[in-house]
């Protein structure tokens, strides 16, 4: 079995590993030169940093989150709830793992469709602005622009969400803690306000009391509908590639390392469609929510959003039961009615 996967990320590296490790005979094509530092909060579930057994490459820990809008604020507080990783030594690692299970890694080598590898399966996992899937036809996904910066300071374990829309128009503003005296800020901005993404970061910066910061870059955020097809012939795509990512946050590497071993199970199995089947069944339905939830973010006041959140003694829930990454736990009675009653109030 030969596969080629585009795109050494971490949706192409986990699914090389998988195949190579499994005695397929694995090529990845990656376009940069290297491993290279990443427009990536890299924020992920302590649930999918222990799956996949992440904890070495982990920044720091965080603990909770305190939400912010207008003069209202809602704190969620779980211990070890998610870590913070860099994504050049998150990718480092996921790199070091396939190369080690026998996959061939050629940095410097994009792929336009004319390359004549020999491969069985091809695999997209080439990102926001996949060539794959562009080839298939398929339209880029819908995005918000975002940037990231680094300040110093004192900081502690908590994430701080700014959802002002005076901040960040079209999304949402942050503070990730990278250690105690370094913080990671960022936000999305979308539509017309796009081509200003840095001016509203110079912005949020100086409303956190900083005059200046270090910028890391700015790069498209995917937020749209996830796809439904997965599977075009003998073409799979996977990883942000297929818009699995979450419309609330834009992350996607949590989804992307799943469906790489979805994915990676299929193609050894001869069956390359029961990806699409899990990805219908498992994935799609999930990231559905997120999309629904963003659309729902989108058109409630986030002031008088947070305000009902308090009222209803919804923090303890969140902190107790509320998930980054599966949003089904909206589907119990309390979040449900709570959803319901602050659309009729709200929007």
């Amino acid at each position: 079995m030969n596969v080629l996967v585009v795109g050494a990320g971490p949706a192409g590296l986990r699914t090389s590993e998988f195949l190579a490790g499994e005695g397929a005979s694995v090529t990845v094509l990656e376009r940069s030169s290297e491993i290279r530092r990443k427009v990536c909060s890299g924020l992920l579930s302590a649930k999918t940093v222990k799956r996949f057994a992440l904890e070495d490459a982990a920044e720091n820990t965080v603990h909770g989150a305190r939400i912010h809008a207008g003069k209202e604020g809602v704190f969620v507080e779980r211990k070890n709830v998610a870590y913070v990783f860099d994504r050049k030594l998150l990718d480092s690692l996921l790199l070091e793992r396939a190369e080690a299970a026998g996959a061939e890694v050629h940095f410097g080598r994009g792929f336009d469709g004319s390359m004549r590898f020999p491969h069985d399966v091809l695999v997209g996992a080439d990102g926001f602005a996949s060539t794959v899937r562009s080839l298939i036809g398929l339209p880029a996904p819908r995005y918000v622009m975002g940037a990231i910066g680094f300040i110093r300071g004192s900081f502690d374990d908590y994430v701080d969400i700014y959802l002002d829309r005076d901040l960040a128009p079209g999304f949402f503003a942050w503070v990730i803690p990278r250690s105690e005296n370094t913080a990671e800020i960022g936000l999305g901005v979308n539509g017309k306000f796009s081509s200003n993404v840095l001016e509203y970061l110079n912005r949020f910066s100086r409303f956190l009391g900083f005059d200046s910061y270090e910028l890391l870059g700015a790069r498209p955020i995917p937020v749209d509908f996830p796809m439904l097809r997965v599977i075009y012939g003998n073409t799979a795509l996977v990883g942000d590639a297929a818009v699995q990512t979450k419309a609330t946050t834009g992350g996607g590497i949590s989804y992307g390392l799943r469906a790489a071993d979805a994915l990676a199970h299929a193609v050894l199995s001869g069956d390359l469609y029961s990806y699409q089947r899990l990805h219908r069944i498992h994935i799609y339905p999930r990231l559905l929510l997120h999309a629904l939830a963003r659309k729902y973010l989108d058109h409630v006041d986030p002031e008088r959003l947070l305000r009902m959140i308090k009222e209803y003694g919804l923090e303890r829930d969140l902190s107790r039961g509320g998930d980054m990454d599966d949003p089904f736990f909206l589907f119990s009675p309390r979040f449900f009615a709570f959803i319901f009653r602050s659309a009729v109030l709200l929007i």
